[in-house]
């Protein structure tokens, strides 16, 4: 039983006497009741009191606003007048100063498109002269490649030249030592 909580019995309710109550004298209470509302009919006419003294200032108050926007709607449409003609002659000066720009501008786009022109025709010659120098660029390798090919059997043929001449020579002197020593043979 360690872990468990004790269970307490519960108490019994006491019960408690009451007394009769007295009985209750109706005009008496209404009375009160008759008293409670002249009060509250008193503080109603205050406050009526109070709401038509705010009320006739409110319309006070209403008149003077409605005289004070008046005089400034006057003042105010005078000036909306005053903007309206400084904005008509803006506008004016602005369309004339567009048209200025206009005619600017259309010169430049003129000019501009004559440049382009004039730069896409220089840009086609151009092009056309590198096409021109790459094909030269081209056949001047293939030509350098062939004549370095001609030179290297130019210089074998040259080599082989020597070498036959120098066999020729040889032969030659050897055919000579040869009639030599047979004419010597005869000769003596």
């Amino acid at each position: 039983r360690a872990g468990k909580p004790r269970i307490m019995p519960k108490k019994k309710k006491e019960e408690v006497a009451t007394a009769p109550l007295p009985p209750i004298d109706h005009a008496y209470v209404q009375a009160l009741k008759i008293q409670n509302l002249e009060e509250r009919n008193e503080a109603l006419r205050e406050e009526m009191r109070k709401l038509k003294d705010e009320s006739a200032q409110g319309e006070s108050d209403k008149t003077d606003v409605y005289e004070h926007m008046q005089r400034d709607l006057r003042s105010k449409s005078a000036r909306i007048g005053e903007l309206q003609r400084d904005l008509h002659d803006t506008r004016a000066q602005l369309e004339e100063a567009q048209k200025s720009k206009e005619a600017v501008l259309t010169k430049q786009r003129e000019f501009f498109e004559e440049e382009r022109a004039r730069t896409a025709q220089e840009v086609q010659t151009l092009s056309n002269e590198l096409l021109e120098v790459k094909a030269f660029q081209e056949r001047r390798a293939v030509l350098e490649g062939e004549l370095g090919e001609l030179s290297k059997e130019v210089l074998e043929l040259k080599g082989r030249h020597e070498v036959e001449v120098t066999d020729m020579q040889r032969e030659t002197d050897l055919k000579y030592a040869d009639v030599h020593t047979k004419c010597n043979a005869k000769l003596e």
